[in-house]
């Protein structure tokens, strides 16, 4: 099967949550880093990129090549994120 059809058929991103909840103190800036220590990060900063990466439960599963912020309108409290991930895929089908 050609790379194009395998896209069509296999959905490599099962498994990762397509939406997480991030929990942010309005009063001190900050974010929770679980269990119960909050950390301050700046919008689009490293740290924030690396709270958001670990509140995906999936990501084990895959290799991840690239990962970024998105941008949003200044107002809007939602934080995207674009990643680009790769998985093997065997295609056991023989022809006889």
């Amino acid at each position: 099967m050609c790379v194009a059809c395998l896209r069509t058929q296999v959905d490599i991103t099962e498994g990762i949550p397509k939406q997480v909840h991030l929990n942010f103190c309005k009063a001190c800036e900050r974010y929770l880093q679980p269990p119960n220590t909050w950390v301050s990060c700046t919008l689009e900063s490293r740290e924030l990129l690396a709270l958001c990466l670990k509140k995906l439960k999936g990501l084990s599963k895959v290799r991840l090549i690239d990962a970024g912020f998105v941008w949003t309108e200044p107002h809007s409290k939602r934080i995207k994120v674009k990643l680009t991930i790769q998985k093997e895929f065997v295609d056991l089908e023989c022809w006889i």
